[in-house]
């Protein structure tokens, strides 16, 4: 609450159960902003830009985006911001929803504006709360990355990885797998490979490192690998690892012979789509150990 008060001056702050309402000096008639910590199930934004959009509609006439952008916080993390707007018996009413992603849940803003005149000013406090979010989840976790997945292909989510199949899976059994980024010093990629060959194939042959890079200035290696099975099944391995000074970024996809071309090239669009993780820029100007000389 001292924090608040304090970026906040003048905003009156209430707290119920699992949400937090703030109303600007002005008062309710201008609008407010509520948040909300630990929202799960953690869902896709767009799941959530469609339900707030249905959700204006009911109670506004002619609803339509008019905002929508994506940014780091200062303390590292992913969040978006929103606003959709409409209009109620001729004044014009604006909604603007922003979350911040954590692991498995993320803190959702919902902000209400009411009077144009004072838009600027809830927007802005809307803005600087968000910067200024902790979600407290440490910055050398295991973290998800941003890359761009192939086209068309449909994802699923297995803990903090994320697995990619074709359009014509399960006959097209190629499987891309994005795992979280983690430190340099995990398992080599070698391990990694052991840990996805199917029961019953053996590990062939090694081919490997290619020097890569991707779009974004990571620089790594790539590496093959072949793994023999029954009545002469074979499966090949692709794995890109990148680096920044904190973490390893992965991809590897495994297919079949018949597709290996197609897949070679589709993971390596892969790699060089993928976007390092911001680093943390907030620091606090407490002093933590104040109170122990006191």
């Amino acid at each position: 609450m001292k924090e608040l008060g304090a970026l906040l001056p003048g905003w009156r702050v209430t707290s119920l159960a699992d949400r937090l309402t703030l109303t600007p000096p002005s008062g309710r008639d201008a609008g407010a902003i509520r948040i909300r910590e630990h929202v799960t199930p953690l869902v896709p934004l767009r799941r959530i830009l469609d339900e707030e959009l249905e959700r204006a509609g009911r109670a506004l006439a002619g609803v339509h985006l008019v905002d929508a952008r994506r940014f780091v916080t200062a303390e590292g993390e992913q969040a978006a911001l929103f606003a959709v707007r409409g209009h109620d018996e001729g004044r014009i009413v604006e909604r603007r929803v922003g979350v911040i992603f954590g692991d498995r849940s993320y803190q959702r803003y919902d902000a209400l504006l009411l009077d144009a005149a004072q838009a600027s000013v809830l927007g802005g406090a809307l803005e600087e709360l968000m910067q200024r979010a902790t979600l407290g989840l440490g910055e050398k976790r295991w973290r998800r990355f941003g890359y761009t997945p192939p086209a068309g292909w449909r994802g699923r989510a297995r803990g903090l990885s994320a697995e990619w199949m074709p359009p014509g899976f399960p006959d097209d059994d190629t499987v891309l797998v994005v795992p979280p980024a983690r430190s340099a010093n995990d398992p080599s990629v070698f391990e990694q490979v052991l840990l996805h060959v199917p029961a019953g194939y053996r590990t062939a042959q090694y081919t490997g490192p290619l020097p890569v890079t991707s779009d974004h200035g990571l620089q790594g290696t790539a590496w093959r690998a072949e793994a023999e099975g029954p009545e002469w099944a074979k499966l090949h391995y692709e794995i890109v690892e990148m680096f920044d000074e904190r973490y390893a970024y992965r991809v590897q996809l495994s297919t079949t012979p018949e597709r290996l071309e197609r897949d070679r090239a589709l993971i390596a669009q892969v790699a060089r789509s993928i976007r390092p993780i911001a680093a943390r820029a907030f620091r606090s100007e407490a002093d933590v150990f104040h109170h122990w000389a006191a």
